[in-house]
C-alpha cells in the first residue's frame, strides 16, 4: 500500500485546481492609450471579470478524503472488478482462475473464485468502514 500513500502525497503536494473569477481593480483606467473622445476619457473602460485556473492547498478534511477514496479505489473497487471478471470467465468459458504476469520482474499473480469468496466478507466490512469514516468526516 506504500504506492497508494505515495500517490496521495503527490496529489496533496500538487494541490487542487480550481476555477476562480478575478475582477480588475476599480481604479483601472486605460491612461496609456490616447482618448478618442471626451466620453471615453471621462468613464474609462469597464472590464468584466476574467476566469482563471488557480492551484490551492487541500484542507485537512480534503486530504483525508483523498486517502479514503484512494483506499476505496485500490482495494474495494479493484476487488470488485477482478471478482466480476472471474464471474464472467467462469460463466462464459468455465475458467476458474486468471493469472497475470508482470513484464518487469516476471512475477505472476493468480486470482481464483475461491480466493475471492474467502475475502468477500472482509471487503464488505472494509467498504462499510470507509462509508462510516466518510460520514464522520462530513459530520465534523
Amino acid at each position: 500500500m506504500q504506492w497508494v500513500l505515495d500517490q496521495v502525497n503527490e496529489q496533496i503536494r500538487l494541490g487542487k485546481t480550481e476555477s476562480k473569477e478575478i475582477a480588475p481593480d476599480e481604479d483601472y483606467r486605460q491612461t496609456n492609450l490616447p482618448a478618442f473622445d471626451a466620453k471615453s476619457l471621462k468613464r474609462g473602460r469597464t472590464r468584466k471579470k476574467e476566469e482563471f485556473l488557480v492551484t490551492t492547498e487541500y484542507t485537512e478534511k480534503e486530504k483525508l478524503f483523498l486517502l479514503v477514496d484512494a483506499i476505496d479505489q485500490v482495494v474495494v473497487n479493484t476487488n470488485t472488478m477482478v471478482r466480476e471478471t472471474l464471474d464472467f470467465m467462469q460463466r462464459e468459458f468455465k475458467i476458474d482462475e486468471i493469472t497475470f504476469y508482470a513484464v518487469e520482474d516476471q512475477r505472476t499473480k493468480t486470482f481464483s473464485g475461491v480466493d475471492f469468496a474467502k475475502g468477500a466478507e472482509s471487503i464488505l466490512v472494509l467498504k462499510e468502514l470507509l462509508k462510516i469514516l466518510r460520514n464522520q468526516i462530513y459530520a465534523d
